[in-house]
């Protein structure tokens, strides 16, 4: 028991030390470096309805959305999809090199990189978590005892909440706080992340439906974050880099 609680102690003391080095929140529920925490952020089970059950209008259309997307499975949009579900560690930033007219690393823009880092599972994992874990919304491929285009993914899945799209709610935060950060590049870089929410239409992980709500809590997420001291001074920072590299001003 001792060992145990030494353990314990020297965990927790990195996890804090961490949490310092970061200027940001550490969720200890998560594992995570977040700007806010679980009890800070807005549960998102009070700000949506109920997802469409089935036999509503709202359903039917779910319906014919999941059937409509998956005609792009063969074709180059479907690969896309495939790698837009993959969003661990920095990988999702990437998605976003083309939109932007940059890399986003680590190396070629470490305020940006911090800046993102920082609040891409704020709004994946934070601004969804109450509404998925009290609904456990069904997940498309389930209820159609159908596979996805992400085999590997749908053990997880399974065991996750269909509503809302974390992956939906990450790409469209993501696009608007670097559409703030590069505004000339705004209408490529919304794009990418409305394409990023609706890949998880094409690749079979998610409603139309869980998609829209993610959206919404990006919306809300990164307008909270606005009223966040340590999220604003980054977000300066990340402008003046991004400025000062491309530009030279």
């Amino acid at each position: 028991m001792k060992r145990i609680f030494i353990i314990l102690s020297a965990l927790t003391s990195t996890l804090i030390a961490f949490a310092h080095d970061n200027d940001g929140k550490w969720s200890i529920n998560y594992g995570l470096w977040t700007y806010l925490d679980s009890t800070s952020v807005a549960s998102s089970l009070d700000m949506l309805d109920k997802y469409p059950e089935p036999g509503t209008a709202a359903f039917l259309l779910d319906e014919y959305v999941y059937f409509a997307a998956k005609i792009e499975r063969d074709t180059p949009r479907g690969i896309e999809a495939v790698l837009d579900a993959k969003i661990g560690g920095d990988t999702i930033l990437s998605r976003f090199n083309e939109a932007l007219g940059a890399p986003i690393s680590k190396g070629s823009f470490p305020e940006l990189y911090k800046l993102l880092l920082g609040m891409k599972e704020t709004a994946g994992t934070l601004a969804t978590m109450h509404a998925k874990r009290h609904y456990q919304r069904i997940r498309p491929f389930v209820y159609y005892k159908e596979s996805t285009m992400t085999p590997e993914s749908e053990e997880a899945l399974m065991k996750d909440g269909s509503y809302p799209s974390g992956h939906a709610c990450m790409f469209w935060a993501i696009s608007l706080v670097l559409q703030e950060v590069c505004p000339e590049r705004q209408v490529d870089i919304m794009r990418r992340g409305y394409e990023g929410g609706r890949s998880r239409l094409i690749v079979g992980a998610h409603w139309y439906s869980d998609v829209v709500a993610g959206r919404l809590l990006a919306s809300t997420i990164v307008a909270r974050l606005h009223a966040h001291q340590d999220f604003i001074e980054q977000l300066e920072k990340a402008k003046n880099e991004f400025k000062y590299k491309q530009y030279g001003k």
